[in-house]
């Protein structure tokens, strides 16, 4: 190989390694910032001893942030040759993809019973965002499904697959069509068992569009209904204890870039996609602490869930009872 192709080739491997740079950092600051507001003080004021299904969520989150991020550095340290057999990498891409996508599932199961909650437990609205959500995750879950049929695998994006899921990632999905690229003849430093995905057709974004939309609507409709109604003040606890306002932010960030990557080359929406969720979502919760801190240790579905007959039930309850005292008093 001569000097200009080998320089060629460090030229086409350089935004590789730059996304695996970024991803890396993202997740390790996220994964770091998890534990530590995240004590078990804390998880007990909450949540106390009994086993629910938030405790049960957000330890399985936890573990799981911290499997994907080990198998994350572990492939870093697997040098790739044109000799490496692909059967070798198999067992740790499928692994790395099965971790990232039930870390997925987890948070955006999350992030439907929290919008369930602030809906005073609706189940429509339940239901909806499940149905939703199984769509969203139905391509993910098809790419797990045919790593196993993959042959050449290439330093490009695999990088991106878990760590950009493995804490909720809203933006970006995998499709079954996988292209196979053949082998570089020159990996750059960072090299693992990496697969390119094709990702230039609209009916990737359709489901994670919908999804995210639906989500947004949600949160303004309510934010709107509560404050005509005086009560902005308890939207509002839940808007920054559980983390809304960030992740409708995300949201939007992340669907901007990809309506903006389509019209880029591949390189340029493979950047500003995949790698907006982790970063734009690192700085924000390290800068914003103060909404942040109990983000975590927060219940998933405050109780009691009141519907709006209940709470005017309760409403004339307290009137009642305010008319019997100051009559007693007289």
């Amino acid at each position: 190989m001569s000097n200009q192709e080998e320089l060629q080739a460090i030229i086409v491997q350089a935004p590789s390694i730059e996304r695996a740079n970024f991803v890396f950092l993202s997740s390790a600051v996220w994964f770091f910032w998890d534990w530590a507001i995240s004590l078990d003080s804390e998880i007990q004021y909450f949540w106390g001893k009994r086993l629910t299904l938030g405790s049960c969520l957000y330890f399985s989150n936890r573990i799981m942030g911290a499997t994907t991020l080990a198998l994350h550095f572990f492939t870093n340290l697997l040098p790739l040759t044109p000799s490496t057999s692909a059967k070798a990498c198999k067992p740790l891409i499928f692994s790395v993809l099965a971790a990232g996508n039930i870390s997925t599932s987890i948070v955006q199961t999350v992030l439907v019973l929290r919008t369930y909650a602030l809906w005073d437990c609706n189940k429509k609205i339940l239901w909806f965002l499940m149905g939703l959500n199984i769509v969203r995750d139905h391509h993910s879950t098809g790419l797990v499904v045919l790593v196993s049929d993959l042959r050449p695998y290439h330093p490009c994006l695999g990088w991106q697959i878990s760590s950009l899921t493995q804490q909720g990632l809203v933006a970006a999905i995998w499709g079954p069509n996988v292209v196979s690229v053949p082998w570089n003849p020159l990996p750059p430093p960072y090299t693992s068992c990496f697969i390119t995905f094709h990702l230039g057709t609209w009916e990737r974004y359709i489901p994670i569009i919908v999804f995210e939309s639906a989500v947004a609507c949600l949160l303004i409709r309510k934010f709107v209904d509560y404050a005509r109604q005086g009560r902005s003040h308890r939207v509002l606890y839940v808007l920054f204890r559980d983390g809304f306002i960030e992740f409708t932010a995300i949201s939007i960030s992340s669907m901007l870039s990809l309506f903006l990557g389509i019209s880029r080359d591949r390189s340029g929406s493979d950047y500003f996609t995949h790698i907006s969720y982790d970063v734009v979502a690192s700085i924000s919760m390290v800068c914003s602490p103060h909404l942040t801190n109990d983000m975590g240790a927060t219940p998933i579905i405050l109780q009691p869930c009141l519907t709006e007959a209940r709470w005017r039930c309760l409403r004339r309850s307290s009137a009642m009872v305010n008319r019997f005292s100051s009559t007693t008093n007289r």
